[in-house]
């Protein structure tokens, strides 16, 4: 059976900031996150694991939120948009709308470091 936090459970505060990219002197790219809204929500780890990569050993964590739709959100959330809570910085891996009636998007989520 699939979990779907109530509205009870829902009592998280989660902040979600955008990016806004400029170009730099060298032909990249500058990456400055500003503060798009702030929602109650649900969050909990779903896995910590460690990945090995190009001689790096990382402890990657893992985890899951739930937000209710917002017509704002529909629009313009997107793979840049970073999520906040506890003061720690997530960054959005998928996301998923679940159940038309229940209007509710699923997050998965890994903590940028």
């Amino acid at each position: 059976m699939v979990f779907i936090p109530t509205i009870g459970q829902m009592r998280m505060v989660l902040k979600f900031e955008q990016v806004s990219k400029s170009s730099d002197q060298t032909g990249g790219q500058n990456e400055q996150y500003d503060e798009w809204f702030t929602t109650r929500g649900y969050f909990v780890m779903k896995r910590n694991y460690r990945q090995f990569e190009t001689g790096y050993d990382a402890s990657v964590k893992t985890f899951e939120a739930w937000i209710y739709w917002r017509n704002e959100v529909e629009a313009n959330l997107s793979k840049d948009v970073r999520v906040v809570y506890e003061a720690r910085s997530f960054a959005i891996d998928t996301f998923t709308l679940v159940g038309e009636q229940r209007k509710m998007y699923k997050l998965e989520l890994t903590e940028v470091r």
